[in-house]
């Protein structure tokens, strides 16, 4: 299950590495392609987010070693989830942005 929130952190900082730092020499239109790959990829991701967090909710258990981790595991998984809608919500495609 790790494996998953650490694909999911990993994806959203490259997002918003690449939302922060253009490369003047690249073509604009083969990063806006090389985004919407990996959204593409990503998205359908969101529905097991979702899916973990209800399987997770169950097992917070404030007492146990467990139950603790379950807490942990069900915020990394609210961040990822957050930090998507968050992308998805600021983005704007090169095609309709006015000025650099």
């Amino acid at each position: 299950m790790f494996k998953n929130f650490t694909f999911f952190g990993t994806t959203i900082i490259a997002f918003l590495l690449m939302g922060c730092f253009g490369n003047a020499g690249q073509d604009l239109t083969a990063l806006e392609e090389e985004v919407l790959y990996i959204h593409d990829d990503v998205m359908p991701k969101t529905d097991e987010i979702y899916r973990l967090q209800k399987a997770i909710e169950p097992l917070t258990d404030k007492t146990t070693e467990k139950g603790q981790l379950a807490i942990k595991n069900l915020v990394a998984l609210e961040s990822a989830d957050r930090a998507m809608s968050d992308w998805m919500k600021e983005y704007v495609p090169a095609d309709t942005r006015t000025s650099w």
